[in-house]
């Protein structure tokens, strides 16, 4: 095997694998930031309702 062959498909295979990584990461942070949002919206909600209670009551 040439040499420089396997240096540049080791630097691929890394280079893939740091991609790999990186967009896993993104999309999780992506999910977990959704989630957390959707956390933040039904809280505001539940609050919302809790003082449109109150103020009925």
């Amino acid at each position: 095997m040439d040499v420089r062959v396997y240096v540049f498909t080791r630097a691929g295979l890394s280079i893939y694998a740091v991609h790999s990584l990186i967009l896993a990461e993104s999309i999780r942070t992506s999910v977990h930031s959704w989630i957390e949002v959707d956390a933040l919206q039904q809280a505001i909600a539940a609050a919302a309702a809790a003082a449109a209670a109150f103020i009925v009551l």
